[in-house]
């Protein structure tokens, strides 16, 4: 309430209760008037009532607005606290609702890390299988090589390209899920789920790159047999649309650069994301003090995990990369891996 609104309501309620107390008061001035005659005589009884007769009047104001002041100032302490009552519960259901908008953002970006992990390792998984392929069909390339058999050469070529641009894409998709790790682990509050993909990792996709030097090597042999260049001519244009090329050539002429550029690109990350995930541990524990524990403890139930089940994460990944080193020492299996046939995939 504004000062002039305070006045405005004193004054109000003062002249409300200003003749009550005139007139409360003129009875008290009678009566002190009878008790002055009874003790002192009419005279002294008549001086003081002369004296004091309109005193009455200014003591009943002053009661009066006193009164009215008291019951306005404490009408206005009353509806003071209770809308500063009011707007700490507002500011409390706001703070309520921030926390939980937030933790809810926290909620999603644990599992949003739990499935960048999930889906990495995966991918990672799968890639034994894609130069395997590309592989099978290299071999097959050598044998329509020592064959003649022009069309099916280039026909395994192809397949064995698209397998290796396969490969690309995959390794460019772990380089961005990395990326994307990495960016959300530092603005994660609790503790972040481990990245399956490490440095020997990466070191074990440079499989890719001695299948990519073989894939060069059969094609360097092609071109320089005569028939099967003409073949080449006529099918260097045909639409491949893998690993960012547009045509067979294309590809041919680019795709280990590609690998090895990608191959690159995914280290640099591993290495980048190995830097904030340290600096996003040695912060945990600040978070933690300072924001609410049982918050943390709801995002860290997120991901945890039993040992088993690490355990179990572990070995797909060495597995996988046991597997990748074999294909870069050309170990080949007798067949192909779980999940893999003998025959080339289509």
């Amino acid at each position: 309430m504004t000062f002039p609104k305070i006045i405005e309501r004193i004054v109000g309620i003062g002249a409300v209760l200003t003749i009550p107390m005139i007139i409360w008061r003129w009875y008290e001035h009678d009566q002190e008037s009878w008790r002055r005659y009874h003790a002192f005589g009419q005279q002294a009884a008549i001086a003081w009532h002369e004296a004091h007769r309109w005193d009455c009047i200014l003591e009943g104001s002053l009661i009066a607005f006193g009164i009215a002041t008291i019951w306005v100032m404490v009408q206005q302490f009353i509806e003071t606290q209770r809308t500063e009552n009011a707007e700490r519960e507002r500011a409390r259901q706001a703070d309520l609702a921030r926390a939980k908008a937030h933790e809810a953002v926290q909620q999603a970006m644990g599992k949003e890390l739990v499935k960048l992990s999930s889906d990495s390792l995966q991918w990672f998984e799968s890639m034994p299988k894609l130069l395997l392929n590309a592989e099978q069909f290299l071999d097959q390339a050598e044998c329509d090589f020592k064959e003649n058999a022009f069309a099916p050469f280039w026909t395994s070529i192809e397949k064995a390209t698209s397998w290796l641009g396969t490969f690309d894409d995959k390794v460019l998709s772990l380089s961005h899920s990395s990326e994307r790790h990495g960016a959300l682990a530092t603005s994660f509050e609790g503790k972040p789920p481990s990245f399956p993909i490490t440095m020997k990792s990466v070191q074990g996709m440079a499989a890719a790159s001695t299948t990519a030097d073989r894939l060069k090597d059969i094609v360097r042999k092609a071109q320089t047999n005569f028939q099967f260049a003409m073949i080449y001519e006529q099918r260097k244009t045909n639409q491949l649309l893998v690993a960012g090329f547009t045509n067979l050539a294309q590809a041919l002429d680019g795709m280990g650069h590609r690998i090895a550029a990608s191959i690159n690109e995914l280290s640099d990350e591993i290495s980048a994301m190995s830097s904030v995930m340290q600096e996003s541990f040695v912060t945990l524990g600040d978070q933690i003090q300072i924001g609410n524990q049982q918050v943390v403890e709801r995002l860290n139930a997120i991901h945890t995990t039993s040992k088993q089940s690490a355990s179990d994460v572990s070995e797909r990944h060495d597995r996988t990369l046991e597997m990748l080193n074999n294909i870069q020492r050309r170990r080949m299996p007798t067949g192909f891996y779980a999940g893999i046939g003998t025959k080339p995939a289509p």
